[in-house]
Formats: structure tokens, C-alpha cells, sequence
């Protein structure tokens, strides 16, 4: 499996960026005194958050502009695949590959990858000669350039940072747009999910009840029929469990990897899917467009893919394939 995300800029601040700038302010300054850093855990925190950066990083743009993988607890790997992009991760990595070792960052640059805990499980962590950051030391970390030992919670603080985005989650999850709806259509002797919007605002909301979920999870492709300058932010706040479709058109033009850097690609960018209260998403192993359920575990129920945009979840246990 291969997640790649954008370097430096995350899919999910290219989508918020402008309509959500008043809430990473807000929850950025209900903070407390961040704690002074030494050791690796300061070259971290400055590799991150820049030169002046000497305390524990209370900017939630930034770490969420950084990595391509966010998760809170543990990501799990099984099978054979890939992150090409970042990931940070709250807990542990625990790589259950049957054989050979599981890569992360092959097409970033820097620190590509915060692990707060250590790597555990059956095989290693290819790191492709890139700096790595972890909490405790692991012998199963391979392949990298530098590798810092940061302790838990220092440079980046995962519950302060958990807290905050599930509160960024909430405060989106109340965004709505009007004229913005969400229905089920037969599209090429398919039945889709067609979301449509033909107004003037940039962003653009629409908010699913308990019953769109019901149908959401029983189609296999969803299209955006929308201004071509918009960004769409697809809320639900139930907790009903999602299952991601796997496939997904702007405007009759087939979404595509991250890699292929086009403008069908760029369309992963200008999706949200925000979860805010969902406790299980399932992927199919091919999804496009951003995730951010931060009270999820999000496992994946078909093996070998391609996902392309950026993930914050609770746990992550994606199969075999690549993330994007």
C-alpha cells in the first residue's frame, strides 16, 4: 500500500487553508506554556518548526502541513507496500509484513517520519537514507540518514495535538453551504454518489445525515459537480461507521494518483472528508481525496491499492499497496 502526500504542503491545509485560518488562530492561542526541548528532541523540533523553534511545537497547521499520515495511537502495516510521503505517529509503528521491510518517505525530503513510541512487530522500517525521529530506540528501524531519539510528547506534544484537532474536526463539522446537497444517481449504469453545488463561495460544505451515510457506504464512486476554483468539505458528525468509495470524478474527470503531479491529480487536494465523531472507517485500498476522522481507527478491507491525499486518524491499518 502507498500513501504519498504532498511534501511540506499536506492536502488537508491546501483545502482549509483560507476558510479555516480563524480556528487554527483560535485553537492556538488556548495553549499552555510549551516546554523547553534539548538534545534531539530541539534538532527535531527545529527541523519542523525552523531555526527559532526551542520548545515543544504548538502550531497545529504546521505539524498537519508537514505530514501526509497523522495518527494518534498505532499504525499498523501488514502486508507489502509503501508510504511515499511523511508520517507522524502518536504511538507505535507495528510492521507485520510477511517479508522484507516496509518503506516510508521514498519521495520526501528531511524528517520523514515522528514515531512518539518505537517500531515494533515481524520486520523493519525501510526509512530510504531520510532522517527519523522516534521516542524509544528500535532496532528495526533501517535505511536512514539520521535517527533522533526524542522521548515521548516532545517535540510534538500527541495529546495536546489529539485535543486540538478533534476540536478543529467539530468546528468544521458545523460548516455548511447552501444550495450544497448530496444524492444518489445512476451514472454510466452505475449508482453514485453526486455531490453538487453551483454557486459563488470557494468553499463549500455539505453535511451528511445518519441515512446519506447508509447510502454513501453501498456506492463505489462519488462526483463532485462543481465549480472548477472550489474546495469541498464533506462533513458527517454521527457515528456510524464510513465506508470509503474507490473511486471519485470533478466534474466527469477521473481523480488520479498523487504521483502523476496533473491536474487530475491536484483534485485530491480540494476534498475533505471530516469524520468528526466516527469511530471506524473502512477504505478500499483505492481512495482519493483527504481523511480526517480523529476518533477513528481506519482499516482498509480489500489488499493492494493506491491511496492519494492526507490521512489523520485515531489508528490506521492500511494492507498491501501504496499510499500516496
Amino acid at each position: 500500500m502507498k500513501v504519498r502526500e504532498k511534501c511540506r504542503i499536506a492536502a488537508l491545509v491546501v483545502v482549509m487553508a483560507l476558510v479555516l485560518a480563524p480556528v487554527f488562530t483560535m485553537l492556538d492561542q488556548a495553549k499552555v506554556v510549551a516546554a523547553s526541548l534539548s538534545g534531539d528532541a530541539l534538532s527535531v523540533a527545529k527541523i519542523i518548526g525552523g531555526d527559532a523553534q526551542c520548545t515543544t511545537i504548538e502550531d497545529t497547521n504546521l505539524i498537519l502541513s508537514e505530514f501526509g499520515v497523522v495518527t494518534f495511537d498505532d499504525y499498523e502495516v501488514n502486508g507489502i507496500g509503501d508510504t511515499e510521503g511523511k508520517i507522524a505517529v502518536g504511538r507505535n509503528v507495528v510492521v507485520n509484513t510477511s517479508s522484507g521491510a516496509y518503506s516510508v518517505g521514498s519521495k520526501a525530503t528531511g524528517l520523514v517520519a515522528y514515531i512518539n513510541g518505537t517500531i515494533t512487530g515481524k520486520n523493519s522500517l525501510n526509512f530510504n537514507s531520510k532522517d527519523v525521529a522516534l521516542g524509544k530506540d528500535s532496532s528495526e528501524a533501517n535505511a536512514y540518514s539520521t535517527k533522533y531519539i526524542v522521548g515521548n510528547n516532545t517535540a510534538i506534544d500527541f495529546p495536546q495535538l489529539k485535543s486540538k484537532v478533534q476540536k478543529l474536526s467539530e468546528q468544521i463539522s458545523k460548516t455548511t453551504t447552501q444550495g450544497a446537497n448530496a444524492n444518489l444517481q445512476s451514472v454510466n449504469g452505475e449508482l453514485s454518489m453526486v455531490i453538487s453545488y453551483q454557486g459563488n463561495e470557494k468553499e463549500v460544505a455539505v453535511n451528511f445525515s445518519d441515512s446519506d451515510v447508509v447510502r454513501f457506504n453501498s456506492i463505489r464512486a462519488v462526483y463532485f459537480n462543481v465549480p472548477d476554483s472550489c474546495r469541498v468539505i464533506v462533513n458527517y458528525s454521527g457515528t456510524s461507521s464510513v465506508i470509503m468509495p474507490s473511486s471519485a470524478y470533478w466534474n466527469n474527470e477521473q481523480f488520479q494518483q498523487d504521483s502523476n503531479h496533473n491536474k487530475q491529480s491536484g483534485y485530491n487536494s480540494r476534498v475533505l472528508y471530516n469524520f468528526s465523531n466516527t469511530e471506524l472507517v473502512k477504505m478500499r485500498m483505492l481512495s482519493f481525496g483527504c481523511v480526517m476522522a480523529p476518533k477513528a481507527k481506519c482499516e482498509c478491507i480489500e489488499s493492494y491499492g493506491h491511496l492519494s491525499g492526507q490521512f489523520i486518524f485515531k489508528s490506521f491499518i492500511p494492507k498491501s499497496g501504496r499510499l500516496k
